[in-house]
């Protein structure tokens, strides 16, 4: 009897539950679900967004890690819409340009890395210097690597010749109230201005070979007619037998 009475409360409060919801469905059930849906969709679309950004993201930065060349890092500045990634490709596409500038000229080699002439180094210096500018002109370039583009384009003009130019741009970066964070900047501009006028000093050559050697009386010291001697000995002395000595004196 019990069982049966539960089992009819059940069955009203069921019943009177639909009887109530019935009506508020009929009139916010619409509603209810397009609230449903819309919420369903933004966790989907928030998702999707954030994969996709990360794979983005880590594709931008394994770009720039396998990236050697100056066109590299040019085609990149490109591609990349990060502007802190774009900004390093700027970056490390100038240092390029400028590093293969100061290579040996190795002519017309397939394949090398160095310039093939003059002409050629100093195209590579003035794209460097052009790609340097522009970090620098940039709102969007972060501090730090504002600060090496200055540090970059002070080098750039050493490589010109340009040591007055060059004296300019480290003084600039030292003077730079950002270096006060970045130290090692700082100090690296410091050591580069002072080893300026070193650099300005003609480099010595080793001597032309075609030229002809010294004679062995170029020193300086005065000549002599006496034959040399050879005053080590090349091999060991024979001993003498005094036996045979005493031999050799007899009658």
């Amino acid at each position: 009897m019990d069982t049966e009475h539960r089992h009819e409360l059940k069955e009203n409060d069921l019943a009177h539950f639909l009887d109530r919801v019935g009506p508020w469905w009929k009139r916010h059930g619409f509603k209810t679900m397009v609230v449903v849906l819309v919420v369903v969709l933004a966790v989907v679309i928030t998702r999707t967004s954030k994969q996709r950004a990360t794979a983005e993201h880590d594709k931008t930065w394994s770009q720039l890690g396998t990236a050697s060349s100056p066109n590299e890092f040019l085609e990149l500045t490109l591609d990349l819409k990060d502007p802190a990634a774009r900004a390093l490709a700027y970056l490390k596409g100038a240092a390029a340009y400028n590093l293969r500038a100061s290579l040996p000229n190795m002519g017309e080699a397939p394949g090398s890395a160095a310039p093939a002439n003059e002409e050629d180094r100093t195209d590579s210096l003035e794209r460097a210097a052009k790609m340097v500018k522009t970090l620098l002109a940039s709102s969007d370039t972060p501090t730090l690597i504002r600060l090496n583009a200055m540090l970059l384009g002070a080098a750039i003009e050493e490589n010109r010749g340009d040591f007055d130019a060059a004296a300019k741009q480290y003084q600039a970066l030292i003077d730079d109230p950002d270096t006060e964070k970045e130290p090692a900047i700082r100090k690296r501009a410091e050591f580069r201005i002072t080893m300026l006028p070193d650099l300005q000093l003609p480099q010595p050559f080793s001597p032309d070979p075609d030229e002809a050697l010294p004679s062995p009386d170029a020193d300086g010291l005065p000549a002599t007619d006496e034959p040399e001697t050879n005053t080590l000995m090349t091999t060991p002395p024979v001993p003498v037998d005094a036996g045979a000595e005493n031999d050799d004196d007899g009658p």
